[in-house]
This record gives C-alpha cells, structure tokens and sequence, in this order.
C-alpha cells in the first residue's frame, strides 16, 4: 500500500513566507530542529517523522540511505524537518483564516476509508498503519491537515470571486506515503495569502 498526503502548493507558501531569523518568530529553545511561529518542533517530534519516513521506505522496497550519508540527510532527514516545517505554517495558515475542521469530519474520514480500503477490518488497517510506522493519532493529524487544506482552498477560492488578479506560478506538491489517497489541487488564481510565521531551523 503506498497512496500520499499533499499539502499546499509550495509556490503559495514560499510567495508568502518570511525569511528565516526574522525578528518575530520565536528563537530556538533546547532540543527544538526548527521553530514556525511560535510552534516548536521538537527533536522527538522529527525523531518520530525519521521513523516514518523509513518504515515507509521498507514498506516500499526502497533501499533506506546509510546514515551519515549525503542521501540519508537529503531523502530522511532534510524530508522530514520539510513535512514537519511545512505542516505547521499550514496550520498558521489556517489559524490565521480562523479555518478549522470537526473531529466528526476526520474520523468520519478515516472510517470511510477504511470501509473502501480494509473492507472495514480495523485488524487490517492497523497491521497496514504498523507496515508503514504510523499510530493512530499520525493518520488523524494527516486527515485533519488535508481537510484545512480543503477548507482553507475554499475560503480563498471565495475571495477571487471579486478580485481579478494574475495566476501563481507553477503548482509544486510536496508528498509522502501515508495510507491515505493522494489528493491533488491545482490551483491556477493568486489569492490573498495569509503570510506564514517566520520558522527558524536548526542546522547541524
């Protein structure tokens, strides 16, 4: 099983970001990789993302990098501070729009899925999450981010209704395994973009 979770296009969030070591985000506490805003991640929390980015490696039948190698830094680690990075200035985004999803509407997500996907047989779906390094509260978060992503293309899409402005350039998506359906959005009209917090990282 390999589908993929796509977050919001890279050329609508680079436009908008702030250059790092801005003034005001947040500085880089102990033990934290990178800070966006004011939300620190944390080095358990990349730990964690490491893990899943190599189960699903394995899962795959992809040769998992040495560690210490170049490739190891670009395909684990660097891949994993981006999913990390890029999931939180998505949820500032959201924040910022004051757009939020139910938990009725993702676990109503996740049942629905696994009905289509599993028959729904919950010993399947959890032996699949195991095959791939995902706990629960991983596919909820995933599920959650992808419906903001939903909600937050819908209240923009809203806002061009009178306003006529040129096209973003090319639409980039950023993806990994996860077991959920890859979902894409090609987004062709400028929106007023939310500007994303300032994010520190941490290089090593």
């Amino acid at each position: 099983m390999r589908v993929l979770l796509r977050i919001l296009p890279l050329a609508v969030l680079a436009a908008a970001l702030t250059a790092c070591g801005s003034s005001s985000s947040s500085k880089l506490a102990k033990g934290d990789v990178a800070v966006v805003g004011t939300t620190h991640i944390t080095q358990p929390q990349l730990d964690h993302e490491i893990a899943i980015v190599i189960a699903n490696l394995k899962a795959n039948k992809h040769a998992v990098p040495s560690a210490g190698s170049a490739g190891y830094k670009s395909e684990v680690i660097d891949a994993s501070v981006q999913q990390l990075v890029f999931s939180a200035e998505v949820r500032a985004i959201a924040a910022q729009l004051k757009v939020t999803v139910s938990d009725s509407l993702v676990r109503s997500d996740i049942t629905k899925f696994i009905k289509q996907s599993y028959q729904g047989k919950v010993a399947k779906y959890t032996a699949a999450l195991k095959k791939f390094g995902l706990t629960g509260q991983d596919v909820f978060d995933n599920v959650q981010l992808s419906e903001l992503e939903k909600a937050i293309g819908r209240k923009l899409a809203a806002e061009t209704r009178s306003t006529t402005r040129p096209p973003w350039p090319t639409t980039t998506v950023i993806s990994r395994p996860t077991p959920f359906p890859r979902i894409r959005a090609r987004w062709t009209t400028s929106w007023s973009i939310p500007r994303p917090p300032p994010t520190r990282i941490c290089r090593s």
